[in-house]
């Protein structure tokens, strides 16, 4: 298993606020990332753990997309799957949605991940601002 696989440091650290706390197998000790039981450091879930669980948690599922010009390009959407509403998207480098998307794969998978945090980031901003409701 190579280590690529896993997400990014910062975005473990990220999903670690947004309350990741499943079993995974590898974990970081500062930005060093082990494969081995979890031994107090932060959990490192697979990219597809990572998707899953904000499936799971936010009801929030990611497409991917390939498009074939002379190279290949990848893009990505993220859909509600309670309403199907459409929440984000990103075709390009520069987060733009019309012309082409990543050159590679991984970038994209990357990009979405990082909408899928941010997003959750300002729902939860957003709860904690509300007043709270006189019981």
């Amino acid at each position: 298993m190579s280590n690529e696989e896993f997400i990014p440091h910062e975005e473990a650290l990220a999903m670690k606020e947004l309350g990741f706390d499943e079993p995974c197998l590898a974990w970081y000790s500062g930005k060093d990332l082990w494969i081995a039981v979890n031994y107090g450091g932060v959990l490192a879930p697979l990219y597809q753990q990572a998707f899953k669980w904000f499936r799971d948690e936010f009801q929030l599922i990611k497409q991917d997309y390939m498009f074939s010009q002379v190279e290949d390009y990848y893009a990505f959407i993220i859909y509600s799957s309670i309403n199907g509403n459409i929440y984000d998207c990103c075709y390009n480098d520069k987060e733009e949605i019309s012309g082409f998307g990543f050159k590679l794969y991984e970038e994209a998978e990357l990009a979405c991940l990082r909408k899928l945090i941010e997003f959750n980031v300002g729902i939860i901003r957003i709860r904690l601002l509300k007043p709270k409701e006189d019981e």
